[in-house]
């Protein structure tokens, strides 16, 4: 049967629908738009045979956090003109001052220090929020994050989380529904012990508060095998075992 379909208003997370739909196109299929109207023809057949898939964005993003704090890392055969949303962190880590640069189709991220504090948008690439959110803890200056009030509805209350534990870094985090302000670390916290973060379940924050761990905080994930759920291999980059 046919689709006909209307979207009233301003979508959250839109790039990942045009990525959608760009995906769709790509295999041969038609989907046909007007402003906010699409129409989605019946008894229609995927005419590509073959299709490369990308690389996912967000779990390369934890990658170069991992590389950026701790060492480096080369992301083979970048998607440079990628339709994902979560492109942009390029964008952000050069604005941080990250050390990145091309080696032919591959980027290649180095520990960079000091960081600078970010002003960002994350409406369209809300996974990103997590780990950035640690990175900016670590900056030499403040960062707003704007963008940000549909992370109630992921895998946890991520801005809850994420503000857990960039306090428990020794960050000052003010929060309202749809945005952060982050005071980065002025000097780590002593800590007795190491602290076990409670991940909530979420793959995200697994990798975030790792990404602490691997900045130099005695910083312990409660469940690292959520991480399976998107991105299995990152234990084995990270050097972590379950």
């Amino acid at each position: 049967f046919p689709l006909h379909f209307h979207i009233p208003r301003k979508m959250v997370s839109e790039g990942y629908f045009h990525m959608t739909i760009h995906f769709v196109r790509k295999l041969g299929m038609k989907v046909e738009e007007n402003g906010s109207e699409f129409f989605i023809p019946a008894n229609q057949r995927v005419l590509s045979t073959e299709y490369v898939a990308e690389m996912d964005l967000s779990s390369a993003f934890a990658v170069a956090a991992l590389a950026t704090v701790g060492g480096s890392a080369r992301l083979k055969n970048f998607p440079i003109k990628s339709t994902q949303p979560d492109l942009i962190f390029i964008n952000i880590l050069n604005d941080m001052g990250v050390d990145q640069e091309w080696s032919g189709r591959d980027l290649v991220v180095r520990k960079s220090a000091p960081l600078k504090g970010v002003k960002v948008n994350l409406e369209s690439s809300p996974d990103l929020f997590p780990i950035l959110g640690v990175l900016c803890a670590l900056a030499k200056t403040p960062s707003e994050i704007t963008g940000l009030g549909h992370l109630k509805y992921k895998e946890s209350s991520r801005l809850v989380k994420t503000k857990e534990l960039l306090e428990i870094m020794g960050a000052q985090v003010h929060a309202s529904d749809d945005s952060v302000t982050i005071t980065p670390v002025a000097e780590m916290p002593r800590f007795d012990q190491t602290v076990i973060f409670d991940v909530d379940q979420d793959h995200r924050m697994a990798m975030a508060a790792t990404v602490a761990k691997w900045a130099g905080y005695p910083i312990q994930s409660n469940d690292l095998k959520v991480v399976e759920k998107s991105f299995p291999e990152f234990l084995l980059i990270a050097g972590e075992n379950t």
